[in-house]
């Protein structure tokens, strides 16, 4: 049997377990930063497999990544959201 990830459910949940990580202050911090970097790599896997997806998620994977202060991820989603709206991805 051949499964395909879910990347858009795995990133939504994963950034809500940013976010509930963070609301709670959980402890170890470290936890909540690899968590919101899987965050990002899902998301990377969803752009290659579903731009559409990708586009809606983007806006809340940015905000997460701004209040950790990520800014060079948080720059990657920006780049590649320009570059599939004007029409270069795929």
């Amino acid at each position: 049997m051949n499964q395909r990830a879910d990347w858009f459910s795995t990133v939504e949940l994963l950034i809500c377990a940013v976010l509930r990580r963070r609301e709670v202050g959980a402890e170890p911090r470290t936890e909540t930063a690899q968590t919101l970097r899987n965050a990002h790599a899902a998301w990377r896997a969803l752009a290659a497999e579903d731009p559409e997806g990708a586009l809606e998620l983007s806006g809340a994977l940015v905000d997460v990544l701004g209040k950790f202060g990520w800014k060079s991820r948080s720059e990657d989603v920006v780049r590649w959201v320009d570059k599939t709206m004007s029409g270069g991805a795929r």
